[in-house]
């Protein structure tokens, strides 16, 4: 049986094997070559015939003159886009160069699907590429790649992947639901269906600096943040990112709900101070649409805001609070802080009776605190939606800078955690907070509870704690148990990071 037989191949596509032209550094006479096209071939028709893809779908490094390389035929149901970082010989039909390690013409979340056939060899960094292929891939989009291994070395070609080695690179780039096939232990060509499975979505108010935490949401959720800045860091990282006007702008509720139902939104999350204020004034026009805001209710949340009351909420579990003084009788060095003051803002150490009476002058009321000199505990908390504790975990406070955690070792404190089981016990709290204080001589003082995720919480996540993972599995409907088996005594620091911002054309981007 000769080759054509035995490979199934068309007359026309014989022909046209027997009439192609090979680039430089391919041999267009080795049985191989003609082998390695015809799977390829094969490969995507059967994608094509197999699976529901959205629109548009756009094939990278696309050559459709080669044999076996035309997929013009996707076009009968899908707007298709071919691409290539150059024209080559200017005869292939390319609808706009585009270089699979860049794509940053292409919007997030904005294709159904990418083809891909033995490209990523010739690329010097393919990994930055398929973390690409991730990012502009709808939610429950598809790539469809295939490489060579066992081939000859044509062109400019940098890299061979194994099956598991293709299946590790998808991975790392987020990809978890991929489907590797090659022919025997000697394969010409490897194949994957990677697809971007579809997740929860979970809003995140104010992405901002954010980005460590957006990567960790990022692994169980589609993530869509706000901001009021085009240039916003976050904007590089989450999945989507719409801007908005400020959180206590009047129409920041009607752009969120605006979101909401254009997103499939299934959660809310606060990042900061403003965005809790905000969220509690919208909280039933979001609930109405379906949407799970992963905070407490606006009555406990008003509390945590109000430092007067959340030394209440401290005192009805029996806790001990951070002692206060009267303004008639202060003891210096101690903190002043006005009742809704957030992190470093509104909260400052002061030393002699000057620095009092002016504080005292700019503010109708305040709240005059002991300057603690213990060890500062930050514990990330997460209850279910019935105010079950879930997740305890303490973090060492060792350096901080604008109220927020830039060094911190976490530890289980048994203590301190059974602290937050009572404080837990006597109010209901559900989602994600944080709760704060001091340790002097053995005892723990408490002083805060914010109703949201705090600065160091990749700290608790990179222990082994399964925040992330608990929130998804919460809003799957499952019940969970007090979970504690993560790692103890691990220091952790927070560190810059650089961001390239897109420029303001490119965020209107193709496909948006």
């Amino acid at each position: 049986m000769n080759l054509k037989e035995s490979l199934n191949i068309s007359d026309e596509m014989w022909d046209r094997f027997k009439a192609w032209k090979p680039s430089v550094g391919m041999d267009k006479d080795t049985d191989d070559w003609v082998k390695l096209r015809m799977e390829i071939y094969d490969f995507i028709l059967h994608c094509y015939k197999s699976y529901e893809f959205e629109d548009p779908v756009i094939e990278l490094g696309s050559w459709s003159l080669v044999p076996g390389g035309d997929f013009s035929y996707f076009s009968d149901k899908y707007s298709l886009y071919r691409t290539n970082i150059s024209y080559g010989n200017g005869k292939a039909p390319i609808d706009f160069l585009l270089d699979a390690t860049d794509m940053s013409q292409i919007a997030n979340e904005s294709v159904g699907c990418l083809i891909a056939t033995d490209i990523l060899e010739h690329l010097p960094d393919p990994f930055r590429a398929l973390g690409e292929f991730y990012r502009v891939l709808k939610n429950g989009g598809y790539a469809l790649i295939t490489v060579p291994f066992y081939f000859e070395i044509h062109g400019d070609d940098y890299f061979r992947f194994t099956k598991l080695g293709l299946e590790k690179a998808l991975a790392e780039a987020g990809f978890d639901d991929v489907t590797i096939g090659c022919k025997g232990d000697r394969p010409l060509n490897i194949q994957a269906v990677a697809r971007k499975n579809k997740r929860f979505s979970l809003l995140l108010l104010g992405g901002g600096t954010r980005c460590s935490h957006i990567e960790q949401f990022k692994k169980r959720f589609r993530v869509i943040t706000t901001d009021t800045k085009k240039d916003a860091p976050s904007i590089s990282v989450a999945d989507k990112a719409y801007l908005t006007k400020e959180f206590s702008s009047p129409d920041f509720i009607c752009r969120l709900k605006d979101i909401i139902l254009q997103e499939h939104i299934n959660a809310v999350l606060p990042s900061s101070h403003y965005s809790i204020e905000a969220l509690m004034v919208g909280r039933n026009d979001l609930v109405k649409l379906g949407v799970t805001v992963l905070m407490p209710d606006n009555e406990i949340t008003g509390k945590c805001l109000d430092k007067t009351k959340t030394a209440e909420l401290f005192k009805k579990a029996g806790l001990s609070i951070v002692p206060t003084y009267d303004e008639s009788a202060p003891s210096f060095p101690m903190y002043f802080k006005a009742p809704k003051s957030a992190g470093a803002r509104d909260s400052f150490l002061i030393v002699n009776e000057h620095q009092l009476r002016g504080l005292s002058e700019n503010y109708d009321s305040f709240i005059l605190q002991e300057y603690m000199e213990g060890n500062e505990y930050t514990v990330d908390v997460l209850c279910d939606f019935t105010g079950k504790l879930i997740l305890a975990v303490p973090r060492l406070r060792i350096e901080k800078s604008d109220g927020e955690i830039v060094k911190g070792r976490v530890l289980h404190e048994k203590k301190l955690i059974s602290h937050i089981e009572q404080l837990t016990q006597s109010t209901i709290f559900n989602g994600l907070i944080t709760v704060q204080c001091f340790e002097k001589n053995g005892d723990f003082f408490f002083n805060e509870i914010n109703p949201r995720f705090g600065g160091g919480l990749t700290f608790s996540i990179a222990s082994g704690a399964p925040f992330i993972a608990f929130l998804e599995r919460m809003l799957a409907g499952e019940k969970l148990d007090y979970y504690e088996d993560w790692i103890d005594n691990l220091t952790y620091a927070r560190a810059y990071r650089d961001f390239s911002v897109p420029k303001a054309k490119k965020t209107e981007s193709l496909f948006l």
